[in-house]
């Protein structure tokens, strides 16, 4: 489709041709959420989920909608595929261990959707596999929230238990850890 771009910048097709490349983009991000996906199906979901990121504005662009879809419907639509580009990159990051890749794109999604409460228990457990003790607080305060939220988006019941049961496995430890931290600092 970018080589359609190229050669016919100005088609009478430009607006749907927008539209196809952006849903093709988000059938390709989906792939790596996808169980057994493989490294090359990662590979082409980041660069199909950068691609929206990046170009999400102008594939959905005010003059690309439909003219069946409404303000609200085109804007939900927008949400949606920026929320899963995010969730996307996010994924691929942590699965090939960039957990700093991986942090920003949690942090852009709880900023777009500061009630999901599995982005919060992402952010908080990928702060905790990276065993800097100054960074525990921040840890188990991201895990304690998605514990705490409530509404559409909480955890399952099964989700909360899981990590409240984490919570209170660290609890015991990281008091005596940051004891011992603060004392070692005097």
């Amino acid at each position: 489709m970018h080589q359609w771009e190229q050669k016919y910048p100005d088609s009478d097709f430009k607006g749907t041709r927008s539209v196809q490349m952006a849903q093709a983009e988000s059938q390709i991000a989906g792939k790596a959420q996808q169980p057994g996906a493989t490294p090359a199906d990662l590979d082409a979901a980041q660069k199909a989920a950068q691609d929206l990121a990046d170009n999400l504005d102008k594939y959905l662009a005010p003059e690309n909608k439909p003219a069946g879809a409404t303000d609200a419907q085109w804007s939900q639509a927008k949400q949606q595929i920026t929320l899963q580009a995010h969730s996307v990159l996010a994924a691929v990051a942590v699965a090939k261990k960039d957990d700093a890749k991986g942090e920003a794109e949690y942090r852009k999604l709880l900023a777009l959707d500061p009630n999901s409460a599995s982005t919060a228990y992402s952010l908080g457990t990928l702060i905790y596999r990276q065993k800097k003790l100054e960074r525990i607080p921040e840890a188990l305060f991201w895990i304690a929230r998605s514990v705490e939220m409530t509404g559409p988006e909480a955890l399952t019941a099964q989700g909360k238990a899981a990590a409240d049961k984490f919570l209170n496995q660290l609890m015991p430890v990281t008091t005596v850890t940051q004891a011992v931290w603060t004392t070692s600092r005097k």
